[in-house]
């Protein structure tokens, strides 16, 4: 499967007020971090970005192209951390890892429940308790989610990392006894008692402001 290409360019200007710069100009700074090379400071088309980002999924793999250098000596990368203002949405910084394509990679996937469980119908809730579990694989192999199957759950039972079938190839890092899924028993509605005839009778009167003692100071006059 071909990957996805972005174009990058080196950064010149480092520094709070020249990202600063850079975003005004539709363009949003970045580093690329390596294992065996330095990092480099790089400057990236936000929309091109946004497009390659969209299309795809945060574990996919990135083809960079960059001036002067050749398509064989181009790097591989995963995207690290992507920073947006939480207001706007606007893209902020981008991290790249370069990555070697025979290199096993460590990474987290997310956990997609599939199935519709008989016994939400009668009252059952299903919690969804673990979100994304870590493996390892090559980057080749790298899912982009690990899909578990709930259609069988009953009232009380639950389903562990253990019950995931990862792809060939793929290293399950977070403990098997890890529970990613329960279906627990429906809340119990308190039972409204009704006061006994006694109680009621037992029970003082509420006291009234304003008009009673306005009623009051009347009688007195």
């Amino acid at each position: 499967m071909e990957r996805p290409q972005l174009h990058v360019e080196p950064r010149e200007e480092i520094g709070k007020w020249a990202a600063r710069r850079l975003r005004n100009r539709g363009l949003v700074p970045g580093v690329i971090y390596g294992k065996t090379s330095e990092p480099k400071a790089v400057q990236v088309e936000a929309r091109a970005l946004g497009d390659v980002m969209r299309a795809g999924h945060r574990n996919m793999l990135l083809d960079l192209r960059m001036p002067g250098v050749s398509v064989r000596n181009s790097p591989t990368v995963m995207v690290r951390e992507l920073q947006r203002d939480p207001l706007s949405g606007k893209l902020l910084n981008v991290d790249f890892h370069q990555i070697s394509l025979k290199e096993r990679v460590s990474t987290t996937v997310p956990v997609v429940l599939v199935g519709e469980p008989e016994a939400v119908k009668h009252g059952g809730i299903l919690e969804h308790v673990l979100r994304e579990v870590e493996i390892q694989c090559l980057p080749t192999d790298l899912p982009e989610q690990l899909e578990l199957n709930i259609s069988n759950l009953e009232i009380g039972d639950s389903l562990h990392v253990r019950d995931l079938a990862p792809p060939s190839g793929v290293t399950m890092i977070t403990s098997p006894e890890e529970v990613v899924a329960v279906m627990a028993a429906p809340a119990k509605e308190e039972e409204v008692v009704a006061p006994t005839p006694a109680e009621v009778e037992a029970a003082p009167e509420p006291e009234v402001t304003g008009q009673k003692s306005e009623r009051k100071e009347a009688e007195e006059e």
